[in-house]
């Protein structure tokens, strides 16, 4: 399927290099005068470069023979190869070289360098004879087919790879059908409708292969475990967004770029009630709200981005977010469990550990009246801690009566030293 990719991979800067510390270098490797050497020049900001180099190295080492870095041979290279600019054995997350040829002996090199500054933009150049341009286009026309064939990455508004995603099941998903139900319609439905459709030009000038998902509830009732069991499901790209990535506009347009890039996507927006606040209210960050308005309007081509947010409450959020048709086209509560789902789940964690004949977790459902799933995860937890203080490690019945007392006393304890009566506060 083609898609457009909204960071411009095929539409390089053309200049000749002039004089520089690496004119000469690449001059001796290409077998040229330094006033014979063109370069092919694009850069992005630091976000959008991480997946570009990914691209840049997969690209490389499926089409081209790595005669050697800066600072070594090929063999010695694991990904990221990045070494410093002294040409010393340090290796810095900031610069690399690659010396390459192609299948049919030409020559060419490529330099990328990220930026330090997640608000200064990063580069990658290409170095090739002049006569040699129509290389050099091709290598931008490969590229931006690498990455638009990238999937199943999963990254956060940083650009950076999130290295451990703990995987869950569909039997691990304990929630109400109606919400299992609305999730898969309107997140995997949705990605499979534009893989199929994707190509359509009435749906695309409609932009209607999208959706906008709000899920809010109190702390622990499940919309993380959601987040987490799309991740473990679907065979997509992610880009994760907390508070600390969007504290600019450029910072929400860059995710939602980047997001278009590399569709399908979805883009989850956790915590929106951090940066997503009324303008009718105190402190809001109007800059952030208005561009993440824009960008949920589809200002641009949202076809194939999927957009998740989650929030502990809804009135706090602007109105503008959640009354306007088109931004989250779909608004989910998240509840605590009922006796149903509150059984689930205690089967679900008492499943991994030993218990005694005579539990009966039916009652311990019961109890449980107004617990959030995180809750009942942690009445598992504390009786299985009793159990092995105990030192026979089998959760029994009392252990997570106990457990339930526990959690249902309120916070009581005063914190410090009192002051004596009679004496001064």
């Amino acid at each position: 399927m083609k898609r457009s990719v909204t960071v411009e991979i095929n539409k390089p800067v053309l200049y000749k290099y002039a004089e520089d510390y690496l004119s000469s270098i690449m001059a001796k490797f290409l077998g040229e005068k330094r006033t014979d050497i063109i370069v092919l020049f694009r850069d992005f900001y630091p976000a959008a470069f991480r997946v570009v180099s990914f691209a840049i190295y997969k690209l490389i080492n499926d089409n081209y023979t790595i005669i050697k870095t800066n600072n070594g041979y090929a063999e010695e290279l694991p990904f990221p190869i990045i070494y410093d600019q002294s040409g010393s054995n340090k290796t810095s997350p900031y610069c690399a070289n690659y010396f390459l040829k192609d299948k049919n002996g030409n020559k060419m090199a490529v330099r990328m360098k990220l930026s330090k500054d997640d608000f200064v933009k990063s580069y990658f150049h290409v170095y090739l004879p002049a006569s040699k341009l129509d290389l050099g286009k091709k290598f931008f026309a490969d590229l931006e087919n690498t990455i638009m064939s990238l999937t199943d990455l999963r990254l956060n508004a940083g650009g950076e790879f999130i290295e451990s995603i703990q995987q869950l099941t569909d039997e691990e998903l304990i929630l109400p059908e109606e919400i299992k139900r609305s999730i898969k319609s309107n997140v995997i439905g949705i990605i499979e409708r534009y893989r199929l459709h994707g190509n359509n030009n009435k749906l695309n000038e409609f932009n209607i292969i999208k959706r906008g998902i709000l899920l809010f509830g109190a702390p622990g009732t499940g919309k993380s475990l959601t987040i987490r069991w799309l991740m473990s499901t679907l065979r997509c790209n992610f880009i994760v967004a907390t508070g600390k990535h969007l504290k600019r506009s450029e910072d929400v347009s860059e995710v939602f770029s980047l997001a278009r890039s590399i569709r399908p996507c979805v883009v989850v927006l956790e915590d929106l009630d951090l940066y997503g606040l009324s303008r009718d209210g105190g402190y809001f960050n109007g800059g952030v709200l208005n561009e993440l308005l824009n960008q949920l309007d589809g200002a641009a081509n949202l076809n194939g981005v999927i957009t998740i947010a989650t929030a502990n409450k809804t009135e706090v959020l602007d109105k503008a977010l959640t009354k306007r048709p088109g931004r989250f086209d779909v608004i989910l509560h998240y509840k605590n469990p009922l006796p149903k789902e509150r059984l689930s789940l205690l089967q679900l964690n008492l499943s991994k550990t030993d218990t005694d004949k005579t539990l009966n977790i039916n009652h311990i459902a019961d109890i449980t009246e107004d617990f959030s799933p995180a809750q009942i995860v942690e009445i598992v937890k504390r009786g299985y801690l009793s159990a092995i203080e105990r030192g026979d490690n089998i959760i029994r019945q009392t252990d997570l009566v106990s457990a339930v007392d526990q959690l249902k006393e309120p916070a009581t304890k005063e914190i410090g030293f009192k002051t004596p009566k009679g004496k001064a506060e």
